[in-house]
């Protein structure tokens, strides 16, 4: 529960783990609504290794997507 969803975009890794977001099951998915449509230019992934985790737990095989509508989205990258 200390790993919600916040934490996937603080935009920090200093405090490890307590700055993570980690989520059960599968597929994992995080959904942002940034309020409006905008222009994203890019996404910055920082994997739990740079927190000071294991390498091992760094994110794999991930894609990132785009809405305009949150329920129609397309792949703009991928893993």
């Amino acid at each position: 529960s200390e790993q919600g969803p916040e934490r996937a975009i603080n935009g920090s890794v200093a405090a490890g783990r307590a700055d993570a977001w980690c989520a059960e099951g599968w597929p994992l998915f995080l959904q942002v609504d940034l309020g409006t449509v905008r222009q994203v230019r890019r996404f910055v992934v920082k994997h739990a290794s740079a927190g000071g985790e294991q390498e091992e737990s760094d994110t794999r095989d991930f894609n990132i997507q785009v809405s305009h509508d949150g329920k129609l989205f397309t792949t703009v990258a991928s893993a």
